[in-house]
């Protein structure tokens, strides 16, 4: 090659590399600026998660100081809202159901709605009438006689006549009644549909093996019994409660039984409930006994609340159960409240002579024929009013009004509370 050529070469390597070094320091500000807008937005990212973080927390903050300024809110009058006209008796009997009340006596039932107007009226003759709820859907039983009347919101559904006297019932939420009758040797439990037709269940039990029926639960679905049984055992008195599951789980258990307790000391179990489809409660003088069937062939007791007084009454919903018992001294009554697992949500001490006790409307009522007491679930006092000179039952439908019935009218009263936490929410 000659020189001329190899200069010439030289010369294009150099320019080539030059070209190179030129297109090398060209590209690194373009991706100097790369990382400065990645990390610009990066930057942005991370101010806008601590702004939604600290809006987040003055929110709770806010909720927080709301609620427990909701849960101090004292009322401190009340108007009436309507009042309404009724007839009654002195020997009228009530429960709650659906928005309002059942009133019964021996010559009928009613379903009066939360304006104090009577929606059905089923008539009968019956001695001693017992009413029981579920959902949407009530029982009637005349007990120690022989008729059985299924109600739901439109009226009487189904009626039935048995052989045997009527001792005990209960009612699903959907309608399925289970009544005990009693004859010389044995205790049966018979189930009917909302119709009042007989389905193909039938229990028996004999006082020396399973015993005599003291009380019965259906649970909402009616899929599960809880009962508490009297038995004999080497000629000893003994009780015990009983699960039984009447859906396909239980099919291959004898009697359907899946599970039982006699853990109760000789204290006799007066009473048993469903709550829910899941959680359900036995009651005795002297304590209370929760029970989950999470498991529904397996219950299991998740709680039991010795009382070291004399159990005075029980009331309960789907969501908690109260029990009042002798307080610190013989004048004062102590009020607890338990959710459906057993916890203590609320406790207070109360000197006011309540005749009735209920869960109704967020809130835990006491009340005599003429005054009332109203507490939240937590305990606190939020209510203390006189309510007339004859009331027969009063009842909470939302956490500021109340629903009463008393010797000549219904009346509903909405509760008054000034610079409420309302008012800063602007209601």
């Amino acid at each position: 090659m000659k020189d001329t050529d190899r200069e010439r070469e030289k010369q294009k390597s150099k320019l080539r590399r030059g070209m190179k070094t030129s297109s090398e320091k060209k590209e690194k500000p373009e991706k100097s600026e790369i990382e400065k807008l990645d990390a610009k937005l990066r930057r942005h990212r991370a101010v806008r998660i601590l702004i939604f973080l600290l809006l987040a927390v003055l929110a709770v903050g806010v909720f927080l100081v709301l609620e427990r300024d909701r849960r101090r809110e004292v009322y401190d009058g009340h108007l009436t809202s309507w009042e309404k006209e009724i007839t009654t008796t002195a020997k009228d009997q009530y429960t709650a159901y659906r928005d309002y009340v059942l009133r019964w006596n021996r010559d009928g039932i009613t379903y009066v709605n939360n304006k104090g107007e009577a929606v059905w009226t089923q008539s009968f003759e019956l001695a001693n009438p017992v009413a029981v709820v579920n959902g949407n859907y009530a029982a009637v039983i005349d007990r120690g006689g022989y008729r059985l009347y299924i109600f739901n919101e439109n009226g009487c559904t189904g009626k039935v006549s048995t052989l045997l006297p009527i001792h005990k019932v209960t009612v699903s939420a959907g309608g399925v009644t289970a009544i005990a009758v009693e004859d010389d040797l044995a205790d049966k439990v018979f189930f009917y549909d909302m119709s009042g037709r007989q389905m193909g269940i039938e229990m028996k039990t004999l006082l020396t093996e399973d015993g005599y029926t003291l009380d019965m639960s259906l649970s909402p679905d009616g899929q599960q019994m809880v009962a508490a049984y009297v038995y004999l055992d080497q000629g000893v008195m003994k009780n015990q409660v009983v699960f039984r599951n009447f859906g396909d789980e239980g099919q291959e258990m004898i009697k359907r039984l899946v599970g039982g307790f006699k853990e109760y000391d000789g204290q006799l179990i007066g009473r048993t409930v469903f709550l829910d489809d899941v959680y359900a409660c036995a009651f005795a003088e002297d304590r209370v006994c929760f029970y989950s069937l999470k498991n529904r062939l397996s219950p299991q007791m998740v709680k039991q609340i010795d009382f070291k007084e004399e159990i005075y009454s029980i009331f309960y919903n789907p969501q908690y159960v109260g029990i009042i018992s002798e307080g610190s001294d013989s004048v004062k009554r102590q009020v607890s409240i338990y959710d459906h697992t057993g916890k203590l949500t609320g406790e207070f001490e109360t000197s006011f002579a309540y005749t009735e006790a209920n869960f109704s409307g967020g809130r835990v009522v006491l009340y005599s024929s003429t005054h009332c007491q109203i507490y939240n679930v937590q305990g606190d006092l939020k209510y203390e009013t006189s309510v007339g000179s004859d009331v027969r039952w009063l009842a909470c439908t939302a956490e500021d009004r109340i629903l009463m019935i008393d010797g000549k009218t219904a009346r509903e009263l909405t509760l008054e509370a000034a610079n409420t936490w309302r008012d800063l929410l602007g209601h």
